[in-house]
């Protein structure tokens, strides 16, 4: 299902892009699909973005003033790829000037990036906005000796008796950045080296209560600089070692009690229009035995939980962040009536190039390559799409399709070794 692009007048300009990975490709390909121009800062042209027909490709690091002036200087928007844009690039954009003194729209806004990207500034805010998290504590930033950090965490397990997950407020993702902790005297150790990666980093920390979820929840959620907003259905997710490895919906009609879909609505709608985020947004939940759900994190840019909108919704995550941030009309969330995302993740045992990806099948299945250099194990190198009418179908064509991707994975393991 496919929106229409903007028309004629509205699709004109050009627009920066910052990061070059696989969000910052399908970023681009939209709004090459709208009628912009991307503007893609990167290291190198081989990175996903940087590999987009009709974008314009500007060498550089991250933190090169020169390059970044250069891809800021004909663009009259930014936005980001990631919430992990390091706060003195996010800054640096918001400080750039051209020479006749005009600056470049930032969506989202630097505030926005500021309380998104770092995680125990998210538990405040949903705290403030009284939407339902699970309980935390910060270790005091000025108490970083071994003996008191060493307290700290023994203090844990009588404050958290069900245990808790230790997080880095910055830097994490994709399971990184996370412990359990319930006070074994392995798991002390591993949690002090841990507090100690966070602060070599300098990245606070925080531990929160551990929650004996059922399912995890996702909603995705569009936000224009109007104050219009659009949200397409929850949807279930599914984490494996700390990386989303399947997505399907809507959680709706695959049993998840309208209270917790309701509830979900409610919150992400909460969160975006309190920070005025502009653009896509998501916001993952846990679901709890009695249907209840709390926010587990924010992420203020389009999300893996939402790339099935490119085969299964009328409008792309992607598209509607375009015209969120660039206050054009949002685009309609209508989906399939049943829908799925499997990622392509690098396996174990298999490190290097691959010529081409996983092309499936089956019918009403769409795979998408991200053209990174190189597979390695945990790496998202791409994902599958699929629609289905009903979900029994829904089912069997996921599983067919994890069949096709083993055999896939393995043919390339035999011609590697």
């Amino acid at each position: 299902m496919k929106s229409h692009p903007a028309n004629a007048t509205t699709a004109q300009g050009a627009v920066a892009i910052i990061g070059a990975g696989q969000l910052g490709r399908m970023l681009a390909e939209a709004a090459v699909h709208l009628g912009y121009m991307p503007h893609v800062l990167a290291k190198d042209p081989g990175e996903p973005a940087a590999q987009v027909r009709g974008a314009r490709v500007i060498r550089g690091d991250i933190g090169d003033q020169h390059a970044l002036a250069e891809l800021l200087a004909p663009c009259a928007l930014v936005t980001f790829e990631s919430e992990l844009t390091p706060p003195p690039v996010i800054a640096a954009a918001a400080a750039y000037r051209r020479v006749d003194g005009t600056s470049v729209a930032i969506e989202p806004s630097p505030d926005v990036m500021a309380v998104c990207g770092d995680k125990l500034r998210q538990k405040e805010l949903l705290t403030r906005l009284a939407v339902p998290t699970a309980r935390f504590e910060a270790l005091p930033r000025d108490q970083s000796s071994d003996h008191y950090v060493i307290t700290w965490l023994e203090g844990l397990t009588q404050r958290f008796a069900g245990g808790s997950v230790l997080k880095w407020a910055r830097g994490g993702y994709d399971g990184r950045g996370t412990l359990v902790y319930r006070g074994s005297p392995e798991e002390l150790a591993a949690a002090l080296e841990f507090v100690l990666q966070a602060t070599a980093r300098g990245s606070s920390v925080y531990a929160e209560s551990f929650v004996p979820f059922t399912a995890e929840l996702a909603v995705v959620t569009s936000r224009s600089t109007t104050g219009e907003l659009v949200q397409y259905p929850p949807v279930l997710t599914t984490q494996t070692n700390g990386i989303c490895t399947e997505v399907v919906g809507p959680a709706a009609a695959l049993g998840l009690s309208p209270g917790a879909i309701a509830d979900a609505l409610t919150f992400a709608r909460r969160i975006g229009e309190s920070l005025k985020i502009a653009g896509t947004f998501a916001v993952e939940f846990f679901v709890q035995a009695d249907g209840s759900v709390v926010v587990n994190e924010i992420a203020p840019r389009v999300h893996n939980s939402g790339h099935f909108t490119l085969n299964g919704a009328v409008t792309s995550q992607f598209e509607n962040h375009w015209r969120g941030v660039l206050g054009l009309p949002l685009g309609s969330t209508e989906t399939h009536p049943y829908f799925g995302m499997i990622n392509l993740i690098g396996w174990p045992g298999f490190v290097g190039q691959v010529p081409e990806g996983f092309s499936p099948q089956e019918p009403k299945v769409s795979s998408y390559w991200y053209g990174k250099a190189e597979v390695r194990p945990g790496r998202k190198v791409g994902h599958v799409n699929l629609v289905a009418d009903s979900a029994s179908e829904l089912r069997r064509r996921i599983e067919l399709v994890k069949v096709e991707i083993g055999a896939w994975q393995s043919r390339l393991t035999r011609e590697q070794a």
